[in-house]
């Protein structure tokens, strides 16, 4: 499969042509005397397709809320633009089903296991504490460390308690400006987009690399005007006003006296809302002569649930609306198109270090997505729950495999015959249900025993408490 191929996005004006069309040629300039640099050093080595790498994190979004991946609302309007100038992966999953472990997949490229971001520290029996999670392994080398060394400044803007420097995740950035939501206080979307662009003035005659984190499709949902009650009805909003506190809602749940359809309602307005806000930055890049020179990648974390298999919001389980996550990219100089091969965050590592053509000396179980081939059937897996046991998933298209803990049966669906995930298979492919379990099995016990336990401050424990994510 040749590589993605990027065609340039809506332009609104003649000037902006014009501003992209010498943003090009100066790219083509510089590619051309590298390209002969590398010819004449190495014989036949291509030159690195971008200069620099944005990558934009949606925390909480699954892929099947927004109208891109063809959902019945049109939730992403800007980004179903955009999309059609980049590569589409419709199977994309995640390494978790929260926000730290995937989190350490995306900045290592190893699953969570590995990495041990978001592991749980074992409670001793009789140890009265809140939970303890393990940072990431000081050992590996992240992907800002790498970008770092090689000479590019790097920035992070965060948005999730999960996210303190306090789990390791700060290593290698230059700048990593961390301000948790919580309940009652939120950064949102605008205000990050805003530093972005603060921050690329400042740096966009560098090479960088920018990871923007936005958090607003996570709970509670309460998009901004002219978003808010823009798919919401007023009468159901009168009705749920009591229940403002994500722990409100949560003891509430069992008595169905919470309206489902209302929330996902709420969740779409945010997703509408943190739609708009990419449009925004998307087009300044073009502004500012970016976009054509630059690799942009957006994703989400995790996904979130409503109910579809009887539980609420993320966390819990291995099923499809948490797991599968938007991946879509857009490359400098290559062609649009949907890919429906199976790929997971922890691709983005060396799909990343490829395009900018750095070499990736350790590298893990992830592949370069710009020459990922068309016939990869791949094992992924997807591991950590935040509560309940811990559970995990092996994903060998069409089939996923998922254990429950509790000493419940093992789970097998054919995604593509049930991608509701309904009918469990197991016992109709009993050798590939013992292979993926070996497969889990030895993804299991590749932890690193260098990894600490995180010691977050009082302002991220504030925060996490407010989210309802510790007592």
């Amino acid at each position: 499969m040749p590589r993605y191929a990027f065609t340039s996005p809506p332009a609104t004006t003649l000037a902006n042509q014009t501003v992209r069309r010498r943003g090009e040629l100066r790219w083509y300039l510089r590619s051309i005397v590298a390209l002969c640099v590398a010819i004449a050093s190495f014989g036949c080595t291509k030159a690195p397709p971008a200069e620099s790498v944005i990558l934009i994190v949606i925390d909480t979004l699954r892929a099947d809320h927004l109208s891109t991946y063809g959902y019945e609302r049109e939730t992403s309007p800007c980004i179903d633009r955009y999309s059609q100038h980049g590569a589409v992966f419709e199977n994309a999953f995640s390494s978790s089903s929260w926000t730290l472990p995937a989190f350490g997949t995306i900045l290592t490229g190893e699953i969570p296991s590995r990495h041990r971001a978001g592991t749980l520290k074992p409670r001793v029996e009789g140890e009265a504490r809140a939970k303890e999670f393990f940072q990431l392994d000081p050992n590996l080398p992240t992907l800002s460390s790498r970008l770092s060394e090689a000479g590019w400044q790097t920035a992070a803007i965060m948005n999730n308690a999960f996210l303190s420097p306090n789990f390791g995740l700060d290593r290698g950035f230059d700048r990593y400006d961390f301000d948790p939501a919580n309940q009652h206080r939120l950064r949102n979307a605008e205000e990050a987009v805003d530093l972005a662009l603060a921050w690329l003035d400042q740096h966009q005659t560098q090479p960088f690399f920018l990871l923007l984190h936005l958090f607003d499709p996570h709970i509670g949902y309460s998009a901004p005007a002219p978003f808010f009650d823009s798919f919401a009805s007023q009468e159901r909003n009168e009705d749920l006003q009591r229940l403002e506190d994500i722990r409100d809602i949560r003891r509430a749940l069992p008595s169905g006296t919470v309206d489902m359809d209302y929330l996902v309602d709420r969740y779409d307005e945010e997703i509408r809302f943190v739609d708009d806000q990419i449009g925004r930055f998307l087009d300044q890049l073009t502004e500012r002569e970016l976009w054509s020179r630059s690799l942009v990648l957006l994703t989400s974390d995790h996904g979130e649930e409503f109910l579809d298999h009887g539980g609420f919001e993320h966390g819990h389980s291995m099923y499809d609306e948490l797991l599968r996550v938007p991946l879509i990219l857009w490359v400098p100089h290559g062609k649009s198109g949907r890919n429906t091969v199976p790929v997971s965050l922890v691709d983005l590592e060396p799909t990343i270090l490829d395009a900018m053509g750095l070499p990736d000396s350790t590298p893990g179980p992830g592949q370069p997505l710009l020459s990922l081939r068309g016939d990869e059937r791949r094992t992924l897996v997807a591991e950590r729950t935040l509560y309940g046991p811990d559970r995990s998933a092996a994903i060998r298209w069409p089939h996923k495999l998922m254990t429950r803990g509790g000493g419940r049966p093992l789970q097998l669906f054919d995604l593509e015959q049930d991608p509701d995930e309904r009918e469990n298979a197991r016992k109709q492919h009993p050798a590939l249900v013992r292979e993926l379990s070996v497969t889990l099995e030895a993804a299991a016990s590749q932890n690193s025993p260098d990894s600490e336990v995180a010691a977050p401050d009082q302002e991220t424990l504030d925060s996490l408490r407010s989210l309802g994510y510790i007592q």
